[in-house]
């Protein structure tokens, strides 16, 4: 997690900041739960109730909002698009390491391109492939003939029966189970 003052992030991101340049922040929250050390935002006009309250270091605003704030402002003509590149400057995502965990369970049949990071607990089934720069999660899994997309992230469990979500954000894909097999459920 980085840390920064509220100077570093104006200029850094390209806001007009009123208030002081030297407060420290370390993290991003909502309007409403925000504490001292975070950002926070103004998009929804429906939560304009919250600008008197927060207890946020600062608030990222539009002009029309920013004499409303009780405390910093940082002024955006696009407020929403401004806390997502702080949120992500702030809080990185961890940078997964190529390789298969020593828990891992690979069927021999199955390929994991050499960039794919397969985590702990894993289940790589028969025949299935592991794309370039794939992650797949602690405690995830592939069924039998399936394709995880390169780049593409799987970090819940995604197995019911013969189901996969071979990446985040989609939905699973069914198939039916090998003929004989009984159909399994669970996670």
């Amino acid at each position: 997690m980085a840390e920064a003052t509220l100077g570093q992030l104006a200029a850094r991101f390209g806001l007009v900041l009123r208030g002081d340049p030297d407060v420290p922040v370390h993290a991003v929250a909502t309007l409403r739960d925000a504490a001292p050390g975070t950002v926070t935002f103004l998009a929804n006009p429906r939560y304009r109730r919250y600008l008197g309250s927060t207890r946020a270091a600062a608030v990222i605003v539009d002009a029309s909002a920013a004499g409303e704030c009780t405390v910093a402002a940082l002024i955006s003509k696009n407020p929403y698009a401004a806390y997502a590149r702080i949120a992500a400057w702030l809080h990185p995502e961890p940078v997964a390491v190529a390789g298969v965990h020593a828990s891992a369970v690979v069927d021999p049949s199955a390929r994991i391109a050499p960039s794919a990071h397969i985590a702990a607990l894993v289940v790589i089934e028969a025949g299935a492939e592991v794309g370039e720069r794939a992650v797949i999660g602690a405690g995830c899994g592939t069924a039998q003939r399936r394709r995880t997309r390169a780049g593409r992230a799987a970090t819940q469990g995604i197995r019911s029966g013969m189901a996969t979500m071979p990446t985040s954000g989609t939905q699973p894909s069914r198939s039916s189970p090998p003929s004989g097999s009984p159909a399994r459920s669970g996670s």
